[in-house]
């Protein structure tokens, strides 16, 4: 991992500088063999060092000469049979934990199936932070300066945080500059399905078989004049349609519903931010691919929309003796509205990750905020929070998230803290905590949706 980060971090001096373009191409074949593709170009006079950093990233690849443009380099190639294989050897598949920044990606999640394998990529690059490069058409000129990934997928992802996607959604490119998570990573993300086109084909030919045997026993029982003969051919009649309908009802299912992959899936190893290993007790059993049952639905008593008053805040302790925080109200600087339905602040304070805020401005609400309100003053020391529309983690990737947020207490402190584009729950700890009667949640920052613009927070829990 020490070897990735450092070959990121050297290009990234160098694109800065606007003489060095980098493209990563990961291409999953439909047989589940994978290519990773690294291609360095620059000027003339780096190419001693694009050649050394090429060598150096992954010493198994075959490099060969490579031209874009008006610039030259290399190229490196690393073949791999197997997903398994390739996210055990390859350093661009690999996961990261940084717990005191809140950062955790996955690397690769891999399920076998009867029809299909179902894989997720969650990787997260080290590129520094915004080099501020006007990357509009950087995908399609060859010679401009930048770094940049691609993923080939063998059948259209189903959801990603992808820069670019084509029309069959089977190629994504991502621009590694774009940082949106701890202020220096750029998270990839993407699942998509390995079909078992042998078994499909062949389940469904088993599938018309049996169909079409239904079929003739039903229609020489109904001409049989032997009503033990009759019987029988019905018998087999209904036995071949069932097992007919069994077969399709198994692929419709299989192929309409997707499964939730989880820690257990994990095939990638992870290695914290200065390269060393991360040992499997270390790590948190359900994170960027989190299970539903990570989620907290235990419903919060509900509370009257109104603002605390007075009296409350003068009897209220700050110690928190009596209990738990109790949320008074929330409010909204905007919401989104969908025919008769608000999606507004106390969504995100109803104890229901199904339902959730979302702002309702143009564009993805930069700036637009939700403010919490206690019925006294509590010490607090942090959050536990579900970003983005957790109904679904379909719905998760097409609407955005918040990866920065503002914190503001009433007590006139101030922090910003960087949030990790997760699929269920995620603690925050306050570097010191405040005690206050009300919190607002300001969005800096946000991870892009695939489909909508829309803004979510699912829920917010205090402590």
């Amino acid at each position: 991992m020490k070897r990735i980060f450092a070959l990121l971090i050297l290009l990234m001096m160098f694109v800065v500088s606007g003489c060095v373009r980098m493209d990563a191409t990961m291409d999953i074949k439909p047989d589940g063999s994978v290519d990773v593709n690294t291609k360095l170009i620059s000027d003339p006079m780096l190419q001693g060092e694009l050649l050394g950093i090429l060598r150096k990233s992954n010493p198994g690849q075959k490099i060969k000469s490579a031209q874009g443009g008006r610039w030259t380099g290399y190229e490196g190639t690393a073949s791999y049979k197997s997903i398994t294989d390739m996210a055990k050897a390859n350093e661009f598949a690999r996961g990261l934990s940084i717990p005191d920044k809140n950062i955790f990606a996955n690397g690769v999640l891999y399920k076998s199936g009867i029809l299909y394998d179902y894989c997720t990529l969650d990787l997260a690059f080290n590129i520094l932070g915004n080099n501020n490069l006007d990357s509009a058409h950087a995908f399609e000129v060859p010679d401009s300066p930048g770094i940049y990934f691609t993923l080939r997928s063998p059948s259209a992802v189903e959801t990603n945080n992808a820069d670019k996607v084509s029309e069959d959604k089977k190629v994504l490119s991502w621009d590694l500059a774009k940082f949106d998570e701890g202020g220096k990573y750029r998270s990839v993300k993407a699942s998509f399905k390995i079909w078992h086109k042998s078994v499909v084909i062949g389940l469904a030919l088993l599938a018309v078989a049996l169909l079409g045997v239904g079929a003739a026993f039903y229609k020489k029982s109904v001409v049989s004049s032997d009503a033990a003969e009759m019987k029988k051919q019905k018998n087999i009649s209904f036995a071949a349609l069932g097992a007919a309908a069994l077969i399709l009802v198994f692929m419709i299912a299989k192929i309409a519903i997707s499964p939730t992959l989880t820690s257990e899936d994990r095939i990638s190893p992870i290695y914290d931010a200065s390269g060393k290993p991360v040992a499997a007790e270390a790590l948190p059993k359900d994170n960027a691919a989190a299970s539903k049952e990570n989620v907290n639905k235990t419903a919060l008593p509900e509370k009257k929309e109104s603002k605390p008053t007075a009296e409350k805040k003068q009897s209220a302790t700050a110690n928190n003796s009596n209990g738990p925080i109790v949320i008074a109200g929330a409010y909204h600087s905007s919401a989104d509205q969908e025919g008769n339905y608000v999606h507004s602040a106390k969504l995100a304070v109803d104890g229901n990750t199904s339902t959730c805020w979302s702002e309702g401005v143009k564009g993805v609400g930069i700036g637009e905020n939700i403010e919490i309100h206690f019925n006294g003053n509590y010490k607090v020391s942090g959050m536990d929070i579900w970003i983005g529309h957790q109904k679904s983690e379909a719905l998760f990737y097409q609407n955005a998230r918040p990866v920065v947020l503002r914190i503001v207490g009433s007590d006139g402190s101030e922090e910003v803290y960087n949030l990790n584009d997760t699929f269920g729950s995620q603690r925050v700890t306050f570097k010191t905590p405040i005690t206050v009667n009300k919190i607002k949640l300001v969005v800096e920052r946000v991870a892009m949706g695939s489909k909508y613009e829309d803004t979510c927070i699912a829920e917010v829990k205090f402590f």
